[in-house]
């Protein structure tokens, strides 16, 4: 028995971008594959190149650029704002599930909120994307190495130098001992890259 159909006969969903229905078929993000093609998905080989351009040559991944598809800042704003644990989970088995894991040891590392921000959203939404990734990657979650020591206003408008000069003393990393983690690289895992 098909229980996603049996699901949807009793709670339908639809898409978020074209409101066709469910009717059994498995939408990760809430939207139908004909929809999620349309998007610009950076998954792979482009997002790779994008990010070492803008994080200056290391290495990382991305799920989609938010420029060109309006429907997906919906999608970025209930995570962020909505508090959809599961969304924002699903969003990071998403991004994971288009790039190949690493070949070598990782720890997955969410950029952590400011425990009152963390308090007002009720969840770090990083945190949950992290999961999702680490669920399909198989990798370790690592909430406890980063600290937020300062709370500050939102940086959404601001550019890259004046992020950068904010953002200076605003992340402790945990006083681990030098061999903690031998072998391991970091990824930092955030919800939105804007100015890198």
């Amino acid at each position: 028995m098909n229980w996603l159909l049996v699901m949807d006969w009793i709670f339908p969903r639809w898409c978020k971008g074209c409101q066709v229905r469910a009717d059994g078929q498995d939408w990760p993000l809430g939207f139908c594959w004909s929809c999620m093609l349309g998007w610009p998905d950076l998954r792979g080989f482009p997002g790779n190149v994008l990010f070492r351009g803008r994080v200056y040559g290391m290495r990382g991944v991305l799920g989609f650029r938010l420029k060109g598809a309006p429907e997906l800042h919906s999608l970025v704003h209930e995570m962020k704002y909505g508090g959809n644990r599961w969304l924002a989970r699903a969003g990071g088995q998403w991004v994971a599930s288009g790039n190949d894991p690493p070949s070598h040891p990782v720890l997955l590392v969410p950029v952590p909120l400011h425990w009152r921000r963390a308090w007002k959203r009720g969840y770090n939404q990083a945190h949950w994307i992290a999961q999702g990734v680490g669920d399909v990657w198989g990798v370790a979650v690592r909430s406890d190495i980063l600290r937020r020591a300062m709370h500050q206003v939102s940086l959404t408008q601001s550019g890259r130098k004046d992020r950068q000069q904010h953002l200076a003393f605003t992340f402790l990393a945990h006083p681990f001992t030098p061999n903690a983690f031998p072998g391991h690289s970091i990824y930092l895992v955030d919800d939105v890259l804007t100015t890198g």
